[in-house]
Formats: C-alpha cells, structure tokens, sequence
C-alpha cells in the first residue's frame, strides 16, 4: 500500500511540473505582453476653447500586433493644466484584449483661449460705515469654465470703511486649467448728501486690446445734478476725466470721472480698464 501512494505522489508531482512547464511555455512564448501603440497625426493639436469633447480624438489612431487598429477604442485619460500661455498636455490611453495599456501625449493648443474676466455690475462706492461687500456685483468668467464667481478672493489688507477715502482691493480668481486672473480694484468711502451730483456709468470695469482707441465719454450713462430728486445733465462736456490710461501698454488704469454742479458739490466715478 505504501508502495502505491508513493507512486501515486511520483506521478502527481510529474503531472504538476508538466503543468508548470506548460503555463511557462504558454506564458512566455505565447503570452501577448505587447501594448498597443498610439500614434498622432500632429505633435502640436490646435483647437477651440468652444470644440465637443468627441473631437480631442482627431487625429489620433492606435495599433496593436494582434488586435490590429484599435483607434476607435483610444479615450482621453487626462488634460493637464496650462504649460504655457495657451497650451496644456493631453495624454491618451488604450487597452488591447490582452489588458496591455498604452499612454500617449500630446501638446494642446487653444486658438482663442484668454484669461478670466472680472465684471463689476455697480460702482465701488460706500458711505463710512457701510458694510463693505463685493459679492452683490463682482463677477468672474472664464471661456473654459464659463461663470467662475465663486472662486474669486478678495484680498483687502488696507482698506478703512469708517474713513473717508480711496482704498486698494485685489481680487483675483483660477480656472480649472491653473490660470489666475487677477485686478486691483478702487473702493471709495465717501460720505454722500442731497445735493451732490451723481454719475452712472455703462460700466465699471471693461478690457481693452493693447493698442485699441479708448474714448473714456462713451461709458458715461448719465449725469445727475443731484442724486436725490435732481435733473439729468445732458451736456457731459462739463465732466472731468482723469486718467494715466496708455492702450500701449498692458496693465491696469483708472478713468475718474468728475462733475461739479452748480451748488459746488461734486461727485467721481471711476472705471477701471484693463489692457491687456
């Protein structure tokens, strides 16, 4: 009896080795452990910020050895945030039947991309004391993301709102991509009574293309003699602009707006422009 299992346990362990042979044969020789490649038709992929998701894949195609032309399997695995001031990294990623992944990256460039942009519905204008606040008319928009408002900081390390006078506050806000756009905006604490003027604008603060026209007169909306029950003034020659505004030059101006009235009371908008 003896004798017959350890025949028995011969012959178990040459079947066993003769399967781990077999696995090792199939494995290495027959095993597919090569991935697909992906290839592209270009190094540098141009688009619009507005292009639907399905047209990242132009261009792009993937081959395997066994399962031949995988392209219309190939997705897109990732977009990095921005390398440069309009292109980002887009890498793709296929599998062939076999589980092996291929990854492949590529330069993307956005045609029309541009930096958020702040709107700024009223002017910065409180009385001393008022609470502060920027939420009820600073906006953001971005042309990736689309409205951003809540991603805006403020930072105002300076500002005094029981003294009169102009005080400087930094907002600044990031898309999805990493880009951050940033401002410094004028607050005015001023003490306002019945018989100042007041000035409305179309606007409070625009961008303009370096080396635009700019005519200040054209965001003017209205002009009051008095604020409080006075009588609209047509004639804007009388209003006075003061600015360092240079179209030339990228950066940030201030466009004050000043009106006097007939009583000697006088009331200044600004509008904040952006060149850039």
């Amino acid at each position: 009896m003896l004798k017959i299992t350890k025949i028995v346990l011969a012959l178990l362990t040459v079947v066993l080795a003769g399967l781990f042979a077999l696995r090792f044969v199939q494995k290495r020789f027959f095993t597919d452990n090569t991935p697909p490649v992906i290839s592209f038709d270009s190094d540098v992929f141009e688009i619009s910020v507005h292009t639907k998701d399905e047209k990242l894949l132009s261009g792009v195609t993937a081959l395997d050895n066994n399962d031949g032309d995988l392209s219309a399997q190939v997705a897109v695995k990732s977009i990095s945030k921005l390398v440069g001031k309009d292109t980002a990294k887009i890498t793709y990623i296929v599998f062939d039947s076999a589980d092996n992944m291929a990854t492949a990256t590529r330069t993307l460039r956005y045609t029309d991309y541009k930096k958020a942009e702040f709107r700024l519905s009223k002017p910065l204008v409180f009385e001393p004391g008022a609470t502060v606040t920027l939420k009820d008319r600073l906006s953001a928009h971005d042309v990736i993301d689309g409205d951003i408002t809540p991603a805006i900081k403020i930072t105002a390390t300076a500002l005094n709102n029981t003294t009169e006078g102009t005080y400087p506050v930094a907002v600044q806000v990031t898309n999805s991509l990493g880009d951050t756009s940033a401002v410094s905006l004028t607050v005015t604490i001023k003490k306002h009574g019945i018989y100042d003027p007041y000035i409305e604008l179309t606007d409070y603060l625009v961008y303009a293309d370096k080396g635009a026209s700019f005519e200040p007169m054209e965001y003017i909306k209205s002009v009051w003699d008095m604020k409080q029950g006075g009588k609209e003034i047509f004639s804007w020659g009388d209003v006075a602009v003061e600015t360092d505004l240079d179209t030339g030059v990228s950066g940030e101006y201030d466009v004050k707006y000043t009106y006097t009235n007939e009583k000697g009371y006088s009331y200044s908008a600004i509008l904040t422009v952006v060149v850039q």
